[in-house]
């Protein structure tokens, strides 16, 4: 999870750092905010990338530790039969 936000940071200042460029520099208007919607484009499609990576990884996470916590409240249940059955004998 570290390298998605790693990644996410990365590209997110390497966006802010261009946007900058693009507005300091000189340049007619048309095209300075051209080049803005095409990196603003570039930054959504980036996102939704990273998004997407987060919500996978997520997703993985969560079916681990839910199958995990089934197997141990099974176990507990089959541990409390038992106890049980020993205490009746």
């Amino acid at each position: 999870m570290e390298k998605s936000n790693t990644t996410l940071a990365f590209a997110l200042g390497a966006v802010a750092g261009g946007l900058t460029a693009l507005l300091l520099a000189p340049d007619r208007g048309k095209n300075t905010r051209e080049k803005l919607k095409e990196g603003a484009s570039g930054l959504l499609e980036q996102s939704t990338e990273a998004i997407g990576a987060t919500k996978s990884t997520v997703e993985d996470t969560t079916k681990a530790y839910a199958g995990a916590v089934k197997s141990a409240v099974e176990e507990g249940k089959q541990a409390y039969l038992r106890e049980l059955k020993t205490q009746s004998n």
